[in-house]
């Protein structure tokens, strides 16, 4: 079993914490659909580029910087996603 970094929705600030929280929704939205284990490139430019209206060169080096963090790892097909976003209990 995988170990990913846990992370709290409402520790997340900025322009990066809002594009990783996408990035995370984007990947919930089709893992309960297909067990292929990654985001595919084409729904991670769908979802950033829209979301933030960016061109997808800068949608690229986005996910080389989270690649650099440790947050994803790009792959041939899409990207793995190495992190979980966790609620804040109230």
């Amino acid at each position: 079993m995988e170990k990913k970094t846990k992370i709290f929705k409402d520790a997340l600030k900025g322009l990066y914490g809002k594009v990783l929280i996408k990035i995370g929704e984007a990947y919930g939205d089709i893992k309960g659909n297909s067990n292929i284990g990654y985001l595919p490139y084409n729904k991670y430019n769908s979802k950033i580029c829209r979301c933030f209206c960016i061109t997808k060169e800068e949608a690229r080096e986005i996910l080389q910087i989270f690649s650099d963090l440790g947050y994803i790892t790009i792959a041939k097909r899409g990207v793995r996603i190495e992190f979980e976003l966790i609620e804040n209990e109230s």
